[in-house]
């Protein structure tokens, strides 16, 4: 019980950092499907650095499972092939009493095939070594492709997994659409 409340103010704080960002901020992000909505935030701090503020609420099979995370990356443009490596504290709060917490291991790409079209891939992995609470890791793969509709708005498609394990806890795996907005 006292992770919850401590997931409920750490998504708190979360919320305040990005609702004071809005002005400095440079990618919003909404991802849903019918068991899950993503909220993420990207500001550039620099040219080659970034912080980013998530917020994931996943309903699969009437288990709810609430994700935040603060992380920060550091990136390279290199043309048409973006790589980034970072890391970020998170908090899981699963049904019944399974929670996590602890800080993860980031890394990803984001490739330019046409001026309008790309490809975006994350992998997110905690070990034993760096989380606490019901579980031993956890791990995370996002990829999508999306098209650029208008000059700061994109729409895209995508493949989502999100799992704690030993106990396994799958939060979510399935397909996500959104929208990413450029500010």
């Amino acid at each position: 019980m006292l992770f919850k409340h401590r997931f409920i103010v750490f998504s708190g704080m979360l919320g305040l950092t990005v609702f004071n960002a809005v002005s400095h901020a440079d990618v919003l992000d909404l991802g849903l499907s019918n068991d899950l909505a993503v909220l993420s935030y990207e500001m550039d701090n620099r040219k080659d650095f970034s912080t980013q503020v998530s917020i994931l609420h996943a309903d699969v099979d009437d288990h709810r499972s609430n994700y935040a995370a603060f992380g920060f990356a550091t990136r390279q443009d290199s043309g048409k092939f973006r790589p980034r490596l970072g890391a970020r504290i998170f908090g899981l709060d699963g049904e019944g009493s399974n929670s996590a917490y602890g800080i993860a291991l980031t890394a990803g790409a984001n490739v330019i095939i046409k001026p309008k079209l790309s490809i975006n891939f994350d992998v997110a992995y905690a070990p034993n070594i760096l989380t606490g609470g019901d579980f031993d890791h956890y791990y995370e793969l996002a990829a999508d492709c999306s098209y650029q509709l208008i000059k700061n708005g994109a729409l895209y498609l995508g493949f989502r997994k999100n799992q704690a394990v030993s106990p396994g806890y799958e939060v979510y795996q399935g397909s996500v659409l959104g929208v990413r907005f450029t500010l």
